[in-house]
């Protein structure tokens, strides 16, 4: 499925040497022998990515949250590599800095998220004085003279930090607790709309599981981009459930009939063709994944959920974080 065509430009064999303004992202490892399409495809799909480089000999897709200017692309005739330049709002030209002949592309784009990102500078200054004595020893036939002379150095450093942190598609809520969101016999819902749920939590140990527990004994909860943020990195796998199955999650739970599934419909997907479907009935089940954290450090969660056949007094869901 098209959701959309994408403009690039591509600088062949070109290099890339990233000036201090540019943020990089990751360097992904591509299949074997992958086309030009394949790091293109990345890039779109990578939230901040504005420019790419493809290094086709390796099998690699290095990634930058800027589009870098006047120097940040040079030649270099022994490097096998492709700069890619994308612009995330499709309206605007990209636009690389570079005397490289250029040709412009255009491929199919992915699912792409709503999430954006929001840069924030930290500023470290180090002054470091060094003093330095010294002294000379003159004689005479009449007297001797000692003169001591000191000179003072100060040298200054300033590094400068910038970090770039992941907005929700909607308005968070902090939680220290395990548990993000409960609803039990809801009143009203916005079918066939999704709602927006989304929270900031710190982490408290090395590694964290996001469960979803659902009961509907006559319709079904509907779930859609599920995304949690470390920074700009994404750690679910398949919160859009593109794949069409529920790979990466786990499922648990006992139903009396019906049980959860990755289920297809533009129409009633949040985006993309995939969303997840629990009619489940008498007891509820669980999709949960677990990934890797950091002590200390925020993560931003969100989710589209909504209720098919709201309202009866059998319907549960609860959102947990453990």
């Amino acid at each position: 499925m098209i959701n959309s065509l994408v403009t690039v430009e591509l600088y062949r064999k070109s290099i890339y040497q990233s000036n201090i303004s540019c943020s990089f992202i990751a360097n992904n490892s591509l299949p074997n022998h992958s086309s030009i399409d394949e790091c293109i495809r990345a890039c779109v799909n990578e939230y901040y990515c504005q420019t790419a480089v493809h290094f086709k000999k390796e099998d690699i897709c290095s990634m930058f949250a800027d589009v870098c200017n006047t120097d940040s692309i040079k030649s270099s005739g022994n490097t096998s590599a492709t700069v890619i330049c994308y612009k995330n709002d499709h309206q605007l030209i990209p636009a690389c800095s570079s005397t490289i002949d250029q040709e412009t592309t255009s491929i199919s784009s992915v699912e792409t998220s709503s999430i954006q990102g929001v840069a924030t500078t930290t500023a470290t200054t180090t002054t470091t004085t060094t003093t330095t004595t010294k002294t000379t020893t003159t004689t005479t036939a009449t007297r001797t003279t000692t003169t001591t002379t000191t000179t003072k150095t100060t040298t200054k450093t300033t590094t400068t930090t910038t970090t770039v942190t992941a907005t929700p598609p909607c308005s968070p809520q902090s939680r220290s607790t395990g548990v993000l969101l409960s609803i039990i016999h809801p009143q009203s819902n916005n079918y066939p709309s999704y709602d927006c749920y989304a929270y900031t939590w710190m982490a408290t140990g090395a590694s964290a599981t996001l469960s979803f527990f659902f009961r509907q004994d006559f319709g079904g909860w509907m779930l859609d981009d599920v995304s949690v943020y470390h920074g700009i990195t994404q750690l679910i796998i398949n919160g859009g459930f593109e794949t069409g199955n529920l790979n990466a999650w786990n499922h648990s739970g006992s139903c009396g009939y019906n049980t959860g599934m990755a289920d297809s419909g533009c129409s009633d997907a949040n985006s993309g063709h995939y969303y997840y479907y629990d009619p489940c009935t008498l007891y509820g089940d669980t999709i949960s994944q677990t990934f890797s954290t950091v002590v200390g450090d925020t993560y931003v969660i969100s989710f589209w959920l909504a209720d098919y056949h709201c309202c009866l007094s059998t319907e549960f869901a609860t959102v947990t974080i453990t």
